[in-house]
């Protein structure tokens, strides 16, 4: 029993500070989700996100973080994007995810019957101005309730130089 103990005040610390170094090659600037409840997204409740910017230099990579269940019955999801910046304008883009390949396979990680996609939709954009940024998903499928999306979500980390 004595060994195990050495080994673990040995190895621990070790295994530790490789996470700290290998575990986080992003630098994280955001993210969060939001679940539909029944796995099931109404068009009347869009997924928001605000994130506070104070860094108007930095490159930043977004990211559109979609769960699907294996339910789903479309191989991509459109989402209406309205967003909004600090001096309160605003712009509105239509979004495809495409999360599944041509022959019906899911092309997210999978567990189970839940498959999670991120999805670039924005490399090295620069913020122009500091403050709130909202960005307010809809899906916009035509199919009201739109069953099998589990989850929907923003992340955006800086870019690699």
């Amino acid at each position: 029993m004595s060994n195990c103990k050495n080994s673990l005040r040995i190895y621990l610390p070790l295994v530790l500070i490789s996470f700290v170094f290998f575990g986080c090659s992003e630098n994280l600037v955001f993210e969060a989700s939001k679940t539909m409840p029944n796995r099931s997204w109404q068009i009347d409740n869009p997924a928001t996100f605000v994130i506070t910017v104070a860094d108007t230099v930095k490159l930043n990579d977004i990211y559109i973080n979609v769960r699907n269940t294996d339910k789903y019955k479309f191989s991509n999801l459109y989402v209406f994007l309205e967003t909004t910046i600090p001096d309160g304008s605003k712009d509105l883009d239509t979004l495809e995810c495409n999360i599944a390949d041509e022959h019906g396979k899911w092309t997210g990680d999978g567990l189970g019957d839940l498959f999670d996609n991120q999805i670039l939709f924005a490399s090295n954009v620069r913020f122009k101005q500091m403050g709130q940024y909202t960005f307010t998903f809809t899906q916009g499928m035509r199919i009201n309730p739109l069953q099998g999306i589990s989850d929907f979500g923003l992340r955006v980390v800086e870019a690699k130089k």
